[in-house]
């Protein structure tokens, strides 16, 4: 009974001397708590693993039999070797540990751990621990075993050549009673883990011949020409080594780049070595389209490691389509380290292509139609219209305002009203801002893909259909929400979020910026970069102004003068700041002007619209070199009496309704419904109630349809079928379908002949690629040839794909064409290319 008492006592006096001070109580106890590190071992190796390696280790801990008060660890490591970067319990919320989640135990406070600091002068350490909470009513002591505390390490020391590194991660040595650091406490304060019951973790970390690094050219390809005179251009390159392990130990390293002197120039003042890389020795001479360099290091570079920045200046330029190519060779490659050379994977070459000078296309201004027939039915007072056209007009020219002229007969025309045309304001009101400097290094093992993903929050205030289209600096994936793609549509006023990823697949880096455009405007439109949620960034738009209009229109009407009598008009691009980023470029509408018949006799009258005084400014205020306009030309037919017609059309706009005498419609498409309108006149007067007969054959002559309607009011009967499409073999149906319209006008029966296409809006007739074989990095050319037989203008959407021998889609393009004007019965033809690069990563077959 003495003894029990003695017992009771002690841990009186523990309680009592624990309220007093905080240091921690020892007694005897049992051995059968544990402490250990999960996995209790590690095994690095230089093939696979450098410097920036992270890797976690867990402390767990067994008490089954015991009622807890709190626990801690010192966790002692070689800095020379490992550097900890974080510590964390392993409860799902963080703020408690595993251990204590489990047993539902709320702990004191969350105790912020000690990381990375100085245990002596070759060792750091982390200390980590969490406490029992007392004042928890009915919390209950925590038990049994769990997991406490989780530390992160990142590998900052790599064995030398042959050398292995062995220690241990080490919790083991602070466990030394009475004082330690590492211990486990019950509930009265006792200590309860003793040293030979704590377990720590192996690191092994041996060296083997990492990945062997490669020399670049970056980039690897660019293009300078076309419409631009290069000569005299500076052209920067950069050389790089790729995959470079520190356990490489590389000292120095030594090549040469050969390039075409006939076509680029460069001198040693010219090249900038990356002396911060390069501290010992940095130099290049040039001799006869050869540069040598030769590099040396103090430092244990890894990575991607810059040399040498270079300028090229381009001395040569010929004639388009002459391309000129300068390949940028790199040979002779050594790199070193202090006992042996290094084995080094094929590098990656460079070129600089120059594309001869194409002189830009000459714009014009021409009226459109070009000859406008009016009559011969009573026409005083119809009215009309006519266009002004700005044609084949290039971006290159950055036009910013136009003004012309248009001379009339006043005595045969009135000018009813001008109007501005879309031309200027739907080609210049669209806007971009960029992603800038993004870096994807180059594809290497395992997955042989680097990426980065960014999260983009588009918001619209107006309705409408919004498309932005990514640019990426280089051969790159773009998927946008999951699907491959490089444009994303926003449709309404509202916000949604893309997810962007980039994904290089290239043995080299892509850098640069990511242009974004938005179209058709950027009014009322926020881009947000929110990939750091806690810091977003709304990305600047570049654009000529804010908000509409996106143009300026001017006009008047001049009924005489020392020019006759004549419409002025002039237009220019708007801009908020006195400076311009977006030019118009293509064809289409400057102005539409409604002119009123005011003469018409039983002779045909006729005038001229001829277009004078014409001008073209840049941005830079200096006048633009045009072709000669196309004038327009009005006649107004004599009046005649030609008794009964009929007239068949469809549902198209003149003329590509087939309006007039036996003139043909314009195509239909399978399962399209079409409307069959049937003017009567006598002497041009409609003619109400005629029945009107309708017979409607396909290619082959065969009868599908016979149809009957009555005439309105307006003289006009119309009926409607649509375009069949059997199960079987329903392209036979393809080809020229003929409609006649009967009417029987006072005993004298009248008819009217249509004929249409019918077939697909587009097909491909042709696909050819440059080569039957391909490598893996070789870019792909397809050419394909598309024909329509439309004659009114559609957008459609050419696709390319490319798949390998396992079906994975591995390349992808899209081209918008905007087709039209074929003739009846002519199919025209539309000429694309598409390039694709093959990935490292397609399989081979």
């Amino acid at each position: 009974m003495e003894k029990v008492f003695k017992a009771i006592g002690l841990v009186l006096i523990a309680s009592i001397l624990l309220s007093l001070c905080p240091a921690v109580i020892h007694a005897q106890a049992p051995t059968t708590v544990k402490m250990w590190i999960e996995p209790s071992s590690i095994s690095l190796n230089t093939a696979e693993h450098s410097i920036g390696y992270r890797f976690d280790v867990v402390v767990w801990v067994d008490a089954t039999g015991y009622e807890c008060g709190g626990w801690q660890f010192k966790m002692i490591y070689p800095k020379a070797y490992l550097k900890a970067v974080a510590c964390e319990y392993t409860g799902s919320d963080k703020r408690r540990s595993g251990w204590f989640e489990s047993c539902g135990t709320k702990n004191l406070m969350p105790l912020t751990p000690t990381i990375d600091s100085p245990h002596n002068a070759t060792h750091n350490y982390v200390l980590h621990g969490e406490a029992y909470d007392p004042t928890t009513p009915g919390n209950p002591y925590p038990t049994g075993s769990g997991s406490l505390s989780k530390v992160t390490f990142e590998v900052v020391g790599l064995p030398g050549k042959g050398e292995t590194i062995e220690f241990e991660i080490d919790i083991r040595t602070e466990c030394t009673p009475p004082r330690s650091k590492t211990y486990v406490i019950d509930k009265d304060g006792v200590e309860i883990l003793y040293p030979q019951n704590v377990f720590n973790c192996l690191y092994t970390f041996v060296w083997s011949p990492p990945p062997k690094p490669y020399l670049g050219v970056y980039p690897v390809s660019q293009e300078h020409g076309m419409y631009e005179n290069v000569i005299g251009k500076p052209v920067p390159v950069s050389i790089f080594i790729y995959s470079l392990d520190a356990a490489w130990f590389l000292t120095n390293a030594s090549f040469t780049l050969t390039y075409d002197s006939t076509l680029v120039n460069i001198t040693e003042s010219d090249i900038a070595f990356n002396t911060a890389a390069w501290d010992v020795a940095a130099q290049a001479t040039i001799t006869d389209g050869t540069i040598t360099f030769f590099v040396e290091t103090s430092k244990q570079l890894s990575g991607t490691v810059k040399i040498a920045d270079l300028v090229f200046t381009i001395i040569y330029q010929g004639a388009y389509p002459e391309v000129k190519v300068c390949t940028l060779d790199l040979k002779d490659i050594v790199l070193m380290n202090h006992e042996l050379q290094i084995p080094t994977k094929p590098e990656i070459d460079g070129e600089i292509r120059i594309i001869g000078l194409l002189t830009m296309p000459l714009p014009y201004f021409s009226i459109v139609p070009k000859d406008t027939v009016i009559g011969p039915d009573p026409s005083l007072g119809k009215t009309f219209t006519v266009d002004l056209v700005m044609n084949e007009l290039h971006e290159g020219w950055k036009l910013v305002a136009y003004g012309v002229r248009i001379g009339y007969d006043n005595t045969l025309l009135e000018v009813v009203d001008v109007k501005e045309g879309p031309f200027l304001s739907t080609t210049t009101s669209w806007g971009y801002t960029a992603l800038e400097d993004v870096y994807l290094g180059p594809a290497e093992p395992p997955l042989y893909m680097t990426n980065i993903t960014f999260k983009l929050k588009a918001k619209t205030t107006f309705a409408g259909t919004y498309t932005f289209t990514i640019t990426p600096p280089g051969a790159v994936r773009i998927i946008i929400n999951g699907t491959l793609t490089n444009t994303f549509t926003v449709t309404g006023a509202v916000e949604r979020l893309f997810i962007i990823e980039i994904r290089n697949y290239n043995p080299y880096p892509v850098e640069g910026d990511y242009i974004i455009s938005c179209r058709p405007t950027t009014y009322g439109v926020t881009l947000t970069d929110v990939t750091d949620p806690a810091n977003p960034v709304v990305l600047p738009w570049t654009r000529n102004v804010a908000a509409p209009p996106y143009s300026w229109f001017f006009t008047g009407i001049e009924p005489d003068g020392i020019y006759g009598p004549h419409i002025a008009i002039g237009g220019m691009v708007a801009t908020d700041t006195g400076e311009w980023y977006i030019f118009p470029s293509g064809t289409g509408t400057l102005a539409t002007i409604t002119f009123k018949v005011i003469k018409q006799g039983y002779t045909d009258l006729s005038c001229a619209l001829n277009i004078f005084d014409e001008i073209m400014i840049d941005k830079d205020g200096r006048d633009i070199p045009f072709k000669d306009s196309i004038d327009g030309t009005v006649t107004v037919k004599g009046l005649s009496l030609p008794g009964r017609q009929i007239d068949l059309y469809t549902q198209y706009p003149a003329p590509f309704g087939g309006q007039g005498p036996n003139k043909p419609s314009d195509m239909f498409t399978p399962q399209q419904e079409v409307l069959l309108y049937a003017l009567v006149t006598y002497n041009y007067w409609p003619l109400q109630n005629k029945l009107v007969s309708y017979e409607i054959k396909d290619p082959g002559g065969k009868v599908w349809d016979k149809k009957t309607a009555t005439t309105n009011q307006d003289g006009i009967a119309v009926v409607s079928f649509r375009m069949p499409w059997p199960c079987e073999n329903p392209e036979s149906l393809f080809g020229v379908w003929t409609v006649i319209a009967t009417v029987d006008i006072a005993d004298v029966v009248v008819n009217d002949t249509l004929q249409f296409h019918y077939n697909y809006l587009a097909f491909v007739s042709k696909v050819t690629t440059d080569k039957l074989e391909y490598d893996h990095g070789d870019t792909v050319t397809i050419s394909v040839e598309v024909k329509s037989y439309a004659m009114q203008t559609y957008n459609i959407l050419v696709t390319a794909a490319i798949t390998d021998e396992l079906g994975y889609t591995i390349g992808f393009a899209a081209q918008t064409v905007k087709i039209g004007g074929a003739t009846f019965c002519s199919a025209k033809t539309y000429k694309l290319t598409f390039t694709i690069k093959i990935p490292k990563w397609a399989v081979a077959g």
